[in-house]
């Protein structure tokens, strides 16, 4: 069975989707005397502007090559030349912006003058592109009611990760769930609790994590002996899920495998 957003979310995600500013990536500067900032490429991550929802909204760990990044106000792309226009389009098509879609390139400006169905139509198309919101039929487990109200459920907001799932679970915070949830903080928060390494066969209750030599990859918690609360990756596309041990395995068993359990 697949899953979709909710109307309510669907809702939220077009008020809130985009930032206040446009990103146009490009390998040359096609004009001169333009009210834009331009960015070389490493330097831009290192700006104020380079945050979790601007990651996620255009996705660059998914853009090919390009030498700089063009921030423009709402309605700018709009009043350039034609030739310029293009340009920059057909820079986005190159570079795999997500952001042109079906031919069109979406800007702040445009995104607010779309109907509601090409929004739905966007938003589900990015989804199934993610090929995330496929669940099975025959999982039964009851749940707590914290927990039970985000499975098969997608984010308001950007950035909720594996990390902030899995601290929600334990700790019932609904903060930590919007949040960007990095390593450090996750591993304090799990000491703090009582949470060490076990090697014991993970059971309900424990959190499974996957990490290379360099760091945390993955996290799930276990609600049940094969059944896991879990979230892939850190976009509004990626729902709450419940998952089976199995398929939590195949898509995390290539990395080294630990068990936390807390301690009374």
């Amino acid at each position: 069975m697949k899953i979709y957003p909710s109307n309510q979310t669907l809702e939220f995600w077009s008020q809130n989707y985009f930032t206040d500013f446009d990103l146009f990536f490009v390998n040359n500067i096609p004009f001169k005397n333009e009210h834009a900032s331009i960015t070389s490429k490493d330097s831009f991550k290192e700006s104020s502007s380079f945050d979790i929802k601007t990651n996620n909204l255009y996705e660059f760990w998914n853009l090919n090559d390009y030498n700089y990044v063009i921030q423009s106000t709402k309605g700018w792309f709009e009043q350039l030349e034609c030739e310029i226009q293009e340009y920059i389009i057909k820079e986005q098509c190159r570079v795999n912006n997500p952001l042109f879609f079906k031919t069109n390139l979406i800007t702040l400006n445009s995104w607010y003058q779309l109907s509601k169905p090409f929004k739905v139509q966007f938003f589900n198309d990015r989804i199934e592109e993610y090929q995330d919101n496929v669940v099975p039929l025959h999982l039964k487990v009851t749940l707590p009611d914290y927990l039970n109200s985000i499975v098969n459920t997608f984010p308001l907001h950007q950035g909720s990760n594996c990390l902030s799932t899995v601290l929600y679970a334990i700790t019932e915070d609904l903060d930590i769930l919007d949040q960007w949830i990095k390593e450090d903080s996750f591993l304090n928060t799990l000491n703090i609790l009582g949470y060490t390494k076990s090697s014991e066969p993970s059971k309900k209750g424990d959190i499974i994590v996957y990490s290379n030599n360099k760091s945390i990859i993955h996290a799930s918690y276990q609600v049940e002996d094969e059944l896991f609360i879990n979230k892939n990756g850190q976009t509004i596309f990626n729902p709450y899920k419940l998952i089976t041990i199995a398929d939590l395995e195949k898509n995390w068993g290539m990395y080294n495998k630990h068990v936390y359990r807390q301690q009374h």
